[in-house]
């Protein structure tokens, strides 16, 4: 009993240990995908409102900041839920403010009908699979 224990220990070992590199190596595909779509998005954002490289720069730095302070947000544990979506809509709001100062009246104009079609778009997405 002992000999067939101690040769299953090591295959179960080495299987455990295998399926947990498997595992972090997909979580991490699918992070790197979700930073290459997230970049896609912007980029293809940025060349539809047709910004100069200065309003690029500010406009990518305006974004990684918020991000930034988004994670953070959810990350802080010592937060209510309430106190965490007041704070959210103060970001936001900040960070509509800061794009105001970017970007020109029609480009604002213009981000700002994309943005609602893009949410237009996601309800009937979530309409349409709520259907099937």
């Amino acid at each position: 009993m002992k000999k067939a224990f101690l040769f299953i220990l090591p295959i179960l070992l080495v299987s455990l240990t295998t399926i947990a590199q498997e595992k972090r190596d997909t979580i991490r595909s699918i992070d790197r995908k979700q930073l290459i779509n997230a970049r896609q998005k912007q980029n293809a954002l940025i060349d539809s409102l047709d910004l100069t490289k200065a309003q690029t720069k500010k406009f990518k730095a305006l974004n990684r900041e918020f991000r930034t302070r988004v994670k953070e947000l959810r990350e802080n544990s010592q937060l209510t839920a309430a106190d965490r979506k007041e704070r959210s809509r103060e970001l936001l709001q900040k960070r509509n403010q800061e794009l105001q100062k970017i970007l020109t009246p029609e480009q604002l104009e213009k981000y700002r009908r994309m943005l609602k079609e893009q949410r237009n778009n996601k309800m009937v997405d979530l309409m349409d699979d709520d259907g099937e």
